[in-house]
């Protein structure tokens, strides 16, 4: 529906405040198909993890996803582990370890399972495991196979380095005690034969509730395309009298796109139970299953997203076509936006002085921005009328919807610009995920640095005596001093804070970098008290072949930067 417009072009306001008040409020009026776009995410919390590569930072091509699919294929075929890898762009201010734990937790993994997290823009990983291979190995994988391809950028690599790893328990594994181990099953076979039955049932059941919960949701899917099919096919109707047959066809052929994706999702419904079977169907049936749904699902949001785009150009054109005043109201409206974004840029430079350097530089970018984005609208606009008189109602619609983004683009801007103190508060506040961050790292190393005689007594258990005999506490207490100093301090509207986070992350590095040897001796006492608890705990149960079974995993985490 059109709306009244205001003209902007008799005697307007002459200050720009003025005129700023009178775009807001001309701003108020509707506009017909106005596209909203999300903001981009700067932070990633711990996920549910649901396919075996997770790439939210893109940094994987397909070959080489595919590549780490079959490594992580091959390694749970012969090792029964199941290793899932992700890339983000940060850890959402946590450490690495910390945050692959909660994805473990959070995505329902248990034994046998691995996540390699890496945080590609913080140069951050993490891992938890719950294995049958050492801490020690875990550990050597990380910081001698993983580690150094992370250096260098080397992301596939880094993956497949982990994969190859987990290949073998290590050359500290005790063979001969997994020897006697296997010996002890043999001759019990038919209890662990049951438990590896049952423990894959429950894998087979698991997987057939996902199947069934996808299959549930692709058939909601499908009512909604089906309903936006319905609109499509009266609005292709409608464009076929007021705009002719070559308009439409964009729409018809999107239409019959839509019908294509049906389909085949209609097919693959039928092929998939509604209801879990008695005995689930094998792996491998499942797994297909779950492919062919989550394929279909994709294809179906692909044709329903450009039948909505087709739909929505062919609505606006035949909106443009009866009411062509509409072009010279946007037109006036961005006119108006170019005379206030003239009057503020003038304001602006007038009073450079008031304010700090870096704020000024900022508001000067903004400007800059606002320009092209007004210059865009305006040359978009101009060029709508002329298609329609050529009968391009379709090119038409497609520039009317640009010009409309961009004069919101522009008024955003603008209105930004006018507001310095929330410019300087967005820039301030950008900084708390590095404070806090660091906050963090400080409460850990506090922890360590605590703990500093213990380790020295118990160092040579390990066989570091030699490098803890060298070890002082006095870095690791100077780097806390230096990151608690800067902490107390609140960040400083007149220091640009570009230089602040170059002082917050040296802090953190040189915190990470003090703190490092005391998580990795306390990382490896764990692992110690873990194996002595293991080898108790099997030499006790001998005669039970469950607790057997439940002492042949345990977990561990580690990460750092890279």
């Amino acid at each position: 529906m059109a709306t009244k417009g205001v003209s902007m072009t008799d005697a307007g306001p002459r200050t720009w405040g003025a005129r700023l008040t009178a775009v807001a409020t001309v701003s108020l009026l509707t506009l017909t198909c106005v596209t909203a776009a999300g903001a981009p995410a700067f932070a990633d919390p711990p996920v549910d993890l649901t396919a075996p590569v997770t790439d939210s930072a893109h940094v994987l091509s397909d070959e080489q996803e595919g590549e780490i699919e079959a490594a992580l294929e091959e390694l749970s075929d012969s090792r029964d582990i199941d290793l899932q890898v992700v890339f983000v762009d940060t850890f959402d201010g946590m450490d690495g370890p910390a945050w692959a734990t909660a994805t473990f937790q959070k995505s329902g993994m248990s034994s046998n399972d691995v996540v390699l997290a890496v945080a590609v823009v913080e140069r951050r990983y993490g891992y938890h495991e719950e294995t049958s291979v050492t801490s020690d190995w875990a550990s050597e994988i990380a910081s001698k196979k993983v580690e150094p391809q992370l250096r260098e950028k080397q992301w596939s690599a880094a993956a497949l380095a982990a994969i190859d790893g987990y290949q073998s328990d290590g050359p500290a594994f005790p063979w001969g005690l997994f020897s006697l181990i296997w010996a002890v099953v043999l001759i019990a076979v038919t209890t662990p034969w049951l438990l590896l039955w049952r423990r894959r049932l429950r894998r087979r059941r698991s997987t057939e509730q996902d199947v069934l919960d996808q299959r549930h949701s692709l058939a909601k899917e499908v009512v909604q395309l089906e309903e936006d099919l319905g609109a499509a096919t009266t609005e292709a109707e409608y464009a076929q009298a007021d705009l002719g047959a070559r308009e439409a066809a964009h729409l018809h052929k999107a239409i019959d796109d839509a019908r294509t994706a049906l389909g085949g999702s209609s097919s693959a419904l039928e092929l998939v139970p509604t209801q879990p079977a008695r005995r689930p169907a094998a792996a491998a049936v499942l797994t297909k299953h779950k492919v062919e749904l989550q394929q279909q699902s994709d294809s179906l949001k692909r044709a329903s997203a450009r039948l909505s785009t087709a739909t929505n150009q062919v609505r606006t054109a035949r909106t443009l076509v009866a009411k062509p005043e509409m072009i010279q109201e946007l037109a006036a409206r961005i006119g108006a936006l170019h005379l206030a974004h003239a009057d503020v840029s003038a304001l602006v430079r007038a009073q450079a002085g008031s304010r700090p350097a870096w704020l000024q530089a900022r508001l000067v970018d903004l400007l800059s921005a606002g320009s092209e984005q007004v210059k865009k609208a305006q040359h978009s606009i101009e060029h709508v009328g002329p298609l329609l008189t050529q009968g391009k109602a379709a090119q038409a619609s497609r520039l009317w919807t640009a010009a409309v983004d961009t004069f919101h683009q522009g008024e955003n801007t603008l209105a930004r610009v006018a507001d310095p103190e929330a410019v300087r508060a967005e820039a301030l506040t950008a900084l708390d995920p590095l404070r806090q961050q660091l906050s963090q790292l400080v409460r850990t190393s506090q922890d360590e640095l605590g703990n500093f005689s213990d380790y020295v007594e118990s160092a040579h258990k390990i066989d570091r005596e030699e490098e803890w005999a060298s070890q002082r506490p006095d870095a690791l207490a100077s780097a806390i001093s230096g990151a608690q100093a800067l902490l107390r301090r609140p960040p400083d509207a007149e220091v640009d804070p570009a230089d602040q986070t170059r002082q917050l992350d040296s802090a953190i590095d040189l915190l990470d970098d003090a703190v490092r040897p005391y998580l990795a001796i306390a990382q490896a006492l764990r692992a110690r008290r873990q194996a002595s608890s293991s080898g108790s705990s099997s030499s006790r149960s001998s005669s039970s072949s469950s607790s057997r079974s439940s002492s042949s995993s345990r977990s561990s985490s580690g990460g750092g930067r890279f």
